[in-house]
């Protein structure tokens, strides 16, 4: 009788120290498992934090190179196409288009106009020249849009060749207008020496 009581006794201690272990043991599951729960969290907080800082840095890096594409702009043309070539007389002054082109960074510059348009404002740097031959008369204007920025002029003499070249600093708007013209009752010679250039680039914005 008190063996059988003593064996009740050690059973239900033992199973008393099982029950503890094993909640324990849950107890500890649980702490674990909401650490690494928590872990993983904060690591994924701090990954899609750096996926958004590197988004920010590429887009930044693609407006910086799309920024410095816009800022080339540069031009260079000629009137001569290959052939030689007289340029009128006309009865009316027209806009010079210049057939050959060296130069088109941009593309600012249109060849079948003549007329360079500001995609950026900004101060820009223009350069011309101008050749006459056979005794003729030249007179030829820097426009921006219908303004007479600066003109290079020449008349009949004794010489039969002139040359003459000028150069102007101009702020521009955006779709402000740059061209040649040629005054009426006025002539321009060229052949394959490219006497009749026009120019053009961007300086710097503003």
């Amino acid at each position: 009788m008190g063996s059988t009581a003593m064996k009740s006794t050690v059973n239900h201690s033992t199973m008393k120290a099982i029950l503890l272990a094993l909640f324990c043991l849950c107890f500890l599951a649980v702490s674990r498992a909401e650490e690494l729960s928590g872990r993983g969290n904060h690591n994924n907080e701090e990954l899609n934090a750096l996926k958004l800082r590197l988004a920010k840095v590429e887009k930044e890096q693609q407006s910086h190179m799309t920024y410095n594409e816009k800022m080339k702009i540069a031009f260079s043309v000629t009137l001569n196409n290959g052939n030689r070539r007289q340029l009128g007389p006309f009865t009316t002054a027209i806009t010079i288009v210049y057939p050959k082109v060296h130069t088109n960074v941009g593309n600012s510059f249109n060849v079948h106009t003549g007329i360079f348009t500001a995609t950026v404002k900004g101060f820009y740097f223009f350069s011309y020249t101008a050749y006459t031959a056979h005794v003729v008369n030249t007179f030829v204007s820097l426009m921006k849009n219908n303004e007479k920025v600066a003109s290079l002029w020449d008349t009949e003499s004794s010489d039969l060749n002139d040359s003459v070249s000028s150069s102007a600093i101009l702020k521009l708007e955006v779709g402000d207008h740059v061209y040649m013209r040629l005054h009426e009752g006025k002539q321009l010679y060229d052949d394959t020496a490219n006497y009749n250039t026009f120019s053009g680039f961007l300086l710097f914005p503003f």
